[in-house]
């Protein structure tokens, strides 16, 4: 007699996740309102910021023609016949690496709030109680962004502040210090460019005169000269005449915009817009905080209807 071997099975019932969460759909809606009330308690409990932008653009074009360049010469990076020192002042990423300094913001601490009759390190030190100065002018630099656009030479300025008033005046004065620190700088680039102009301009001339004095009393002393030799020699002279004439009309054109540079008042670059705030704060982000607390509580209620079920099961066992 041949029996029928069945296939082993338990008794055990199988359960599926996405059912067993379906089943509790209460108490997602009890964590879901759980979780909104919280999130409500703690953007009620952060103050409301507001960020003031101001958009600044690099002088390159201006300053390229101001020193004798043609006006599509000024556009480009690599024209500038100035020292390498006062081709990168005119990056707009030197901007921001000033920014960044220690300096800058010792300096942006000091500016007056009009009407609060206080500096905005006072202004900060109010909310920044116990801490030191050093962590204050950290938190200055926290409140102050920038972003650099290299390839349209611009770039933004922003200062957060809850009061908005705050935020619109430090905007407005971190792009006049830096417009200011900016310029300052390449004055004193241009003097020292000057400086040197002016000195290789006199030793060119000095060297042509000289040359110039040699040559002549040469000719004037072999006039009637018809060696071969003769000859070579004065073309020789008369050729290192000519260089010498060629430097010294390089040198005097450097030495003119060198000089043309140190009496301008340069700007360093233009605001293209004010210090502008929006009506909406910037912070805190409502939709950002109630998204990433809900997906949060989406994850750990799965994860306890599940786990309980197991320790069920467990336990039935």
């Amino acid at each position: 007699m041949i029996h029928k071997l069945e296939p082993h099975t338990t008794n055990k019932p199988l359960w599926n996740a996405g059912e067993e969460c379906r089943k509790h759909w209460r108490v997602y809606c009890l964590t879901s309102a759980i979780t909104l009330c919280i999130t409500l308690i703690i953007l009620y409990s952060i103050p409301a910021s507001y960020s003031a932008q101001v958009s600044i653009a690099d002088e390159k074009k201006e300053n390229g023609i101001l020193i004798g360049l043609k006006t599509w010469e000024g556009w480009l990076n690599n024209s500038n016949p100035l020292s390498k020192a006062e081709v990168d002042m005119n990056d707009i990423l030197v901007y921001s690496q000033y920014i960044d300094s220690y300096d800058f913001w010792e300096e942006v601490s000091h500016v007056a709030i009009p009407g609060n009759k206080t500096d905005y390190y006072s202004h900060i030190a109010k909310k920044e109680k116990g801490k030191k100065r050093e962590e204050i002018i950290a938190t200055i630099h926290d409140k102050i962004k920038y972003q650099v656009f290299s390839r349209y030479a611009t770039a933004t300025i922003q200062v957060t502040d809850e009061n908005p008033y705050v935020a619109a005046v430090m905007a407005d004065s971190v792009a006049s210090h830096l417009l200011f620190r900016m310029t300052k700088y390449r004055k004193k680039l241009a003097k020292t460019a000057l400086t040197d102009e002016r000195r290789e301009y006199a030793s060119c001339r000095k060297n042509y005169a000289a040359i110039q004095t040699k040559y002549s009393l040469y000719v004037d002393n072999h006039q009637d000269v018809a060696e071969p030799s003769g000859q070579s020699k004065i073309d020789s002279l008369q050729k290192e005449r000519d260089n010498a004439f060629k430097l010294l009309q390089d040198a005097a054109m450097k030495y003119a915009r060198a000089e043309a540079m140190a009496m301008q008042n340069i700007r360093s670059f233009s605001i293209v817009k004010s210090a502008s705030v929006p009506l909406k704060p910037s912070a805190p982000n409502i939709g950002g905080y109630l998204s990433a607390l809900m997906i949060i509580n989406g994850i750990i209620t799965t994860w306890g209807i599940l786990i309980r079920r197991k320790i069920k099961e467990s336990a039935r066992n």
